[in-house]
């Protein structure tokens, strides 16, 4: 990291100055280890995401479906209208009790929610 700031003063000082260069690097990315449980016997089990652009704006959301087995039995994903981070949460729970499964819990960025039919 010395060399860059070293090499910044030196040999490009005036060039980057001239231009206004400021020479940052990025940051380290930091790694979270996650663990996926799965659901009671002969439930669902649904981890859902979504994303918004803008305060509102276009919102994202989707999600997969697991049994107790970890077997895969679907997925979805879509863009919704204008909205914020909460009502693409809520579509996802939605669209997720749609299916109609008899057992199904929900795991989105807010809450666990556990539905039984």
């Amino acid at each position: 990291m010395e060399d860059i700031w070293r090499l910044y003063h030196r040999c490009w000082s005036a060039q980057c100055k001239g231009f206004k260069v400021i020479i940052k690097p990025p940051r380290a990315p930091t790694i979270k280890k996650l663990f996926w449980s799965p659901p009671l016997p002969h439930w669902v089990k649904c981890n859902t995401d979504g994303a918004t652009i803008g305060k509102p704006g276009i919102s994202y959301c989707g999600g997969t479906f697991k049994d107790s087995d970890t077997n895969f039995l679907g997925c979805f994903a879509e863009k919704l209208p204008l909205g914020n981070a909460f009502q693409g949460e809520i579509s996802e729970a939605i669209r997720a009790i749609d299916k109609n499964w008899n057992s199904l819990g929900v795991r989105n960025g807010f809450s666990a929610s556990f539905v039984s039919f």
